[in-house]
């Protein structure tokens, strides 16, 4: 009998052992990330689990999640929380607060997420910010949550606040 090989074709195209061309991740990337395109979808399109398309965007991500320049810039900000898990006889409502660039005349973007809704959380998010990061908001856009607005009159004196309802 032959002994047993296999092997692997090689190509700069794929990855080895990968089931997607770098061409294909790509464009799966910016289905999920640019284009808002729900894993599941992207993963039917291209015929594969959605495992393997959350791996993609886990890893095109990290670095541009990892990038402080994400963060520069902003004119206008925004907050608002959404509860992600509801209360139960075992734990209280749980929320997350997203945190928005809403800059005019450019598309929104999430700036960051944040666990919790207190001005407590918030006031520390901004503290982390440098003084010229936070000089240069000019305007906050927030929910009627007494916390928020508390947090935005220390850390962003000179923003005007926003009420949206």
């Amino acid at each position: 009998m032959c002994p047993k090989k296999t092997w692997t074709e090689q190509h700069p195209a794929i990855q080895p052992r990968a089931w997607l061309t770098e061409r294909a991740r790509g464009w799966a990337f910016k289905q999920v990330g640019a284009h808002d395109g729900a894993v599941s979808r992207v993963a039917s399109a291209l015929g594969v689990g959605w495992a393997t398309i959350m791996r993609i965007v886990t890893a095109c991500d990290k670095p541009l999640i990892d990038d402080p320049a994400r963060l520069d810039a902003p004119r206008a900000i925004g907050m608002d929380e959404t509860a992600f898990l509801r209360a139960t006889g075992q734990h209280p409502t749980k929320y997350a607060t997203g945190i928005a660039d809403l800059t005019p005349g450019q598309p929104a973007r999430l700036l960051e997420v944040v666990h919790g809704r207190s001005g407590v959380m918030l006031t520390s998010w901004l503290g982390e910010r440098d003084d010229q990061w936070k000089a240069q908001i000019a305007t906050a856009s927030l929910d009627p949550f007494r916390g928020y607005a508390s947090a935005l009159k220390q850390q962003l004196p000179q923003a005007v606040r926003v009420i949206c309802v």
